[in-house]
């Protein structure tokens, strides 16, 4: 029997693995402008983060029939440890000292502060309750005034 695994995963290898394998390749040849790894790593969270946009929006708009709303939430710096690890990495990548890709981030948001899990959560209990009903196919940003769309 055919799964919707299955069927999604055949469709990921037709349509993203040629797009992922010249992206490689462009990327990693000697003298590339792209940035070489690094521009891999910012292609596919890109990606990815279009790519949960994308499926936030397509089931809302097969699953709003049943009545069941579908939204994201994209969070910005959150003060985590997830985010000594990338400010960590990017020291490593950019030469940068530890904790100024991190401080230079949390300089950037109009809020002033990182966000914590707290705010993140409180933003999720939002959209899993009855005020947020009317809300589907969304994916908003929650970072304190990072990024403004």
């Amino acid at each position: 029997m055919v799964t919707v695994f299955s069927r999604w995963m055949r469709s990921r290898a037709i349509r993203w693995s040629p797009c992922w394998d010249l992206l490689v390749q462009r990327a990693l040849q000697p003298g590339a402008r792209a940035g070489g790894e690094d521009a891999v790593v910012r292609a596919c969270f890109n990606a990815s983060s279009i790519a949960v946009r994308a499926l936030t929006q397509a089931a809302a708009k097969e699953l709003a029939p049943q009545g069941i709303t579908v939204n994201a939430c994209c969070p910005g710096v959150v003060d985590t440890d997830m985010g000594i690890t990338v400010d960590r990495e990017m020291a490593r990548h950019t030469g940068a000292e530890p904790g100024a890709t991190y401080a230079q981030y949390v300089d950037g948001i109009a809020l002033g502060r990182a966000e914590t899990p707290d705010d993140v959560a409180g933003f999720v209990s939002y959209l899993a309750g009855p005020d947020a009903k009317y809300l589907t196919g969304q994916a908003p940003l929650i970072d304190g005034g990072l990024v403004y769309r």
